[in-house]
């Protein structure tokens, strides 16, 4: 499968096709969602264009010609415009997500199809996921899945994680639980505790690809050969042993 590497600018249009307000919401709330979808854009810009450790809030601000106070009642730093960016480019895949679960025939192709989901827009959107790897590698990564994430100051980066809400949270979950009803998992080991090992595997291989200057591997199908594995690997004793 050939790996598109998209630009700055292809990422932001893709954020803007993706999130335009519905007509019922206010003027000022479409004012608001407006401002920080530029600022997200803005941002990603001058990230690609003068690289991300060159780029201050000063420079942001000056391009959108807004103040620092606006900034920062939008995002709490220019790491969390990146986190940003990468939970809007999830938003729509996201919701074929209960189809998925709903259509699957087993657990295992429920969280096939799960990480197949999410392994494409990483993939879609690589420029940024490496922008994000290549920042703080897989601390920066482990912050934008993760709820209340402390920066390298201890100050909250954000307040919460929509990888890690929407991902692990339910999602996985749901695929767990599903799997321990249906004897594929085994019952008898949490399920929280198996939702951490998978999350755990599929992390790793996600830091490993955006990590890499040029992916060193087709992710979905590195994602979902972890699931085959996980899958095999966490089955009950009776099905284990059939």
């Amino acid at each position: 499968m050939e790996i598109r590497d998209e630009s700055a600018a292809q990422v932001s249009a893709h954020i803007a096709e993706s999130h335009e307000p519905p007509a019922r919401i206010g003027l000022r709330e479409r004012k608001r969602r407006r401002l920080r979808k530029e600022i997200v854009e803005v941002s990603l810009e001058l990230f690609a264009r003068n690289g991300y450790e060159n780029t201050r809030v000063v420079d942001i601000v000056d391009e959108l010609e807004i103040s620092q106070p606006t900034f920062f009642r939008y995002f709490p730093s220019k790491a969390a415009v990146l986190y940003e960016a990468a939970s809007m480019a999830l938003d729509e895949p996201l919701k074929r997500v209960p189809m998925l679960r709903a259509s699957a025939s087993s657990a295992a192709q429920f969280l096939k199809g799960l990480v197949g989901i999410y392994a494409d827009v990483v993939t879609e959107h690589a420029a940024l996921m490496r922008m994000i790897a290549q920042h703080g590698g897989a601390d920066t990564l482990k912050s934008f899945i993760c709820p209340n994430a402390l920066d390298s100051l201890g100050k909250v980066e954000h307040q919460d994680g929509k990888f890690y809400e929407q991902m692990q949270l339910p999602f996985l979950t749901q695929a767990v639980e599903d799997g321990q009803r249906r004897g594929e998992l085994d019952p008898a080991i949490p399920a929280e505790q198996l939702r951490g090992m998978l999350w755990s595997i599929l992390f790793a291989i996600v830091v490993d690809w955006a990590s890499a200057p040029k992916p060193p591997y087709n992710l979905r199908q590195r994602c979902q050969t972890a699931v085959d594995l996980f899958v095999n690997g966490c089955r009950s004793g009776a099905t284990a042993s059939a």
